[in-house]
């Protein structure tokens, strides 16, 4: 459930911020030294910057800790909706 209900009050499980569209979801699926795996979501807004950057480099918005991933990894472009 993404709510519960306490009487007539009705309060959600986890505070989503509002994100300015364009944005994009990326689903986040790392494995640790141990083969645990963890999923998560992180939701990037396009609205003030139209380019996102993805790499394990500190020039990277989104940065991604593992070596097989290149500083530079990917661009993603948001232009023309």
């Amino acid at each position: 459930p993404a709510s519960v209900s306490k009487g007539q009050d009705k309060m959600p499980l986890v505070e989503v911020p509002k994100t300015m569209p364009p944005y994009i979801v990326l689903e986040n699926m790392m494995r640790d030294s141990q083969q645990h795996s963890s999923r998560g979501l992180h939701v990037v807004s396009l609205a003030e910057t139209k380019l996102l950057k993805l790499g394990r480099g500190h020039e990277s918005n989104v940065r991604i800790a593992d070596v097989s991933i290149s500083r530079l990894h990917a661009t993603i472009r948001y232009q023309k909706g």
